[in-house]
């Protein structure tokens, strides 16, 4: 899967910022997204619904699709949503809580953390009309379960690419 640029974007790159915990001040994030629109994407990581802080080491109180919908707000271009639970583990994407956190705003919501193989990928696709706009895949690259190519392949297929000429 590829996140398709907008067509009022011109589709040279995109810059992908992860704002660590002691920037997360919305001033900051407000003034990048209007110093640099369609360019900023937010990292969710979550488990069990909540907002993991402090590097995964402790849960906030914050549900993970009321802060999703403030970055919404705010202007952020997409969310890379990891379940912290599952990342790392080669134990499946968590489908339900990616599928759920992408029906509830209207930004692209970028799948992470457990993309095993290439029933993930399938599934993920599935759900592309729904606003899963791609996978982050680390664990099964390196383990061997995906090849990259195969897999980015198999999203083409499945869901085309939109060309905006």
């Amino acid at each position: 899967m590829k996140i398709p640029f907008k067509p009022t974007l011109k589709p040279v790159f995109v810059t992908l910022l992860l704002v660590p915990k002691r920037l997360m001040r919305r001033t900051l994030l407000v003034m990048s997204v209007l110093n640099f629109p369609g360019h900023i994407i937010v990292g969710l990581d979550a488990k069990d619904g909540k907002v993991a802080i402090d590097g995964w080491s402790k849960l906030s109180h914050h549900d993970v699709t009321d802060i999703a919908q403030q970055f919404e707000q705010d202007g952020v271009e997409a969310i890379i949503y990891t379940d912290i639970s599952r990342d790392g583990m080669m134990q499946g994407v968590n489908l339900e809580s990616t599928r759920d956190l992408a029906r509830a705003i209207h930004i692209p919501v970028i799948a992470s953390g457990g993309v095993t193989d290439y029933d993930d990928v399938k599934a993920l696709c599935h759900y592309e009309s729904e606003g899963v706009m791609g996978a982050i895949v680390g664990r099964a690259i390196y383990e061997g379960t995906i090849d990259l190519a195969k897999g980015q392949a198999l999203a083409d297929r499945l869901n085309p690419p939109q060309s905006y000429t």
